[in-house]
């Protein structure tokens, strides 16, 4: 009965669309942060996406204000990416500055 209550509640409550097998590039000051395999939200129409490493330690999300620029943060160590790394532009698949790489392909 418990199984089939996780089962149910797992069909259920509404979930963020993420793509296990995505390939992910994230780089902090021309160092690699996270390279190969991640999780990847969808992008939504604007743009946003984030991305985790399959063992939940690194994560990093674009904040898209539309037009092709937004904010990059990522956990640096905690939980949540909520540290500001700082303005990117999109070019490509992936979103970048002077400061950061964040690239995802399915």
């Amino acid at each position: 009965m418990r199984a089939l209550l996780l089962v149910l509640a797992s069909v259920c409550l509404p979930q963020a669309a993420s793509a296990a097998g995505a390939e992910c590039l994230f780089q902090l000051g021309g160092q690699d942060v996270l390279t190969g395999p991640c999780n990847a939200t969808d992008r939504d129409p604007s743009g946003t996406v984030q991305i985790t490493s399959p063992d939940g330690s690194i994560v990093a999300r674009i904040e898209s204000a539309g037009g092709g620029v937004g904010q990059a943060f990522w956990n640096d160590g905690g939980d949540k990416a909520d540290t500001l790394i700082g303005p990117v532009v999109l070019i490509g698949a992936c979103w970048a500055s002077d400061k950061t790489k964040l690239c995802v392909t399915r």
